[in-house]
């Protein structure tokens, strides 16, 4: 691992106003990003259940230095010219995003000195475009809105927006599946990737209500095959993305590609013989889907059900989840699922949905109907009631990278909000729930180029 940031190395900076940044810390997520330079990064990127982040792509520089040694991997449109795309202020962007998108044009051909670069006291979101709505037609507003979105023949997005407790918009644009050419519509099913942690932290807190289990607990008391880390690993530190433990998602992605089957035992085999920790439990924020794959087990362990089963019984069919499911087996045929896509580059798509059989940090399948029972429930914990509420809702005592808590399972974001985004394999999907307000956007899509971050803003803004 090299202590230079990615791309600096050869990348001619004449010009680039780069006052109060810190090269050296590019911890962010990607979605600060140009659209498509990060979509082209998530294809070529390590696999992971979450969009990657620079400091991944400085420990795995492989990805950039593929973009910046054949411009041909990014979009004809990119390619050559600069970009103001700029992520959206619903997912945090730090001041060095700027940095990262030049780092990442200079070796693409782009327009170093012209690009412009938010400096930290500056908000780093561009005005987004929203078609104004005629009073009190909102729902029209937002079906214009997404039948603008893309091509109904090519792979899409299904979007549900709630204000106030009501349904205003179900439904969304483009095919769920090109073999069979059928539509994506509020019943059609997505692998929601990291949006499926909020469901692990519940199963967890609720065995912790009925006293199965305790947040201190030390990880060994039920993973006993564990490495000795020489430090005490909690599952609040799991919960909270505190452990210092390494991504399973990468070391297993070193040898396999998305759709090949990989095990549980895959992956636990790898956690095991990865004895060491990034830092001392409980001191530093740094994501892992690791935390939340051994947290499915602890559920399964602790409770003696699967975690697929312990989600049906005591979350799903309680909130009529109908079209929610644990996909924990790689035969299983998720009803009315829909087929996910990675994008060619050259306006085709291949299909590209996972068949990793871990859970806990991702595996989750639903549809936007569904989540938005499960964002209702986090207004009024009809499931889970006031203690479910207060732990999933707490922030962890650790700040991320951008200043803000982690709950459970979910980014607390200003003003009451709480987010999660997923990337996983051929899709990727954006969930924000204001518990407070009752009003709650879902946007899942099934092609690894959609920007389901973009979109949902956009809907909030009409709401």
């Amino acid at each position: 691992m090299g202590e230079q940031p990615v791309g600096v190395t050869g990348v001619d900076l004449t010009g680039v106003d780069l006052t109060g940044v810190d090269l050296a810390d590019l911890d962010l997520f990607a979605e600060g990003f140009p659209h498509e330079v990060f979509t082209a990064l998530r294809r070529e990127a390590p696999v992971s259940r979450h969009p990657p982040t620079p400091q991944a792509l400085i420990e795995h520089p492989e990805p950039m230095n593929r973009l910046r040694a054949d411009a041909s991997l990014l979009p004809a449109a990119v390619q050559g010219q600069k970009t103001t795309h700029t992520r959206s202020p619903l997912v945090r962007v730090s001041a060095v995003a700027g940095v990262v998108v030049v780092l990442a044009l200079a070796g693409c051909g782009g327009d170093v000195a012209s690009t412009a670069i938010p400096r930290a006291s500056v908000s780093t979101s561009s005005p987004v475009f929203v078609p104004d709505p005629p009073p009190g037609d909102v729902a029209a507003a937002i079906t214009e809105l997404v039948a603008e979105q893309g091509d109904v023949a090519e792979p899409g997005c299904a979007v549900s927006a709630v204000a106030e407790g009501e349904v205003v918009y179900e439904g969304g644009y483009g095919t769920a599946d090109l073999a069979t050419g059928s539509p994506i519509d509020a019943r059609t099913t997505f692998d929601i990737a990291s949006v499926s942690k909020q469901f692990t932290a519940a199963a967890t807190f609720l065995l912790a209500h009925a006293d199965e289990l305790a947040l201190d607990d030390e990880i060994h008391t039920y993973l006993p095959e564990l490495p000795d880390y020489g430090a005490a690993v909690t599952l609040d530190d799991l919960v909270h993305h505190t452990s210092g433990l390494g991504d399973y998602t990468e070391l297993l992605g070193a040898e396999y590609d998305d759709t090949d089957v990989t095990t549980t035992a895959q992956a636990l085999d790898a956690l095991v013989a990865t004895p060491g920790l990034a830092f001392e439990p409980g001191t530093q924020f740094e994501y892992s889907n690791s935390n939340y794959f051994l947290l499915g087990l602890v559920v399964e362990r602790v409770d003696g059900r699967t975690l697929a089963t312990f989600l049906h019984d005591e979350v799903f069919v309680p909130l009529g989840m109908d079209h929610t499911v644990v996909r924990d087996d790689a035969d299983l045929d998720v009803a009315d699922g829909a087929e996910g896509y990675a994008a060619d580059g050259q306006g085709g798509f291949e299909p590209n949905t996972t068949n990793w059989e871990q859970v806990g940090d991702g595996a989750v399948w639903t549809s936007v109907r569904d989540l938005q029972r499960w964002a209702a429930n986090l207004a009024t914990f009809e499931v889970g009631g006031p203690a479910l509420s207060q732990d999933l809702l707490a922030p962890g005592a650790v700040l991320d990278e951008d200043g803000l808590a982690y709950a459970g399972g979910l980014t607390l974001l200003p003003g009451g909000q709480v987010e999660h985004s997923g990337a996983w394999a051929g899709f990727v999907s954006e969930f924000v729930v204001d518990p407070g307000e009752s009003t709650s956007v879902a946007v899942l899509c099934n092609r690894d180029d959609a920007d389901p971050f973009g979109l949902a803003e956009q809907v909030l803004a009409l709401l």
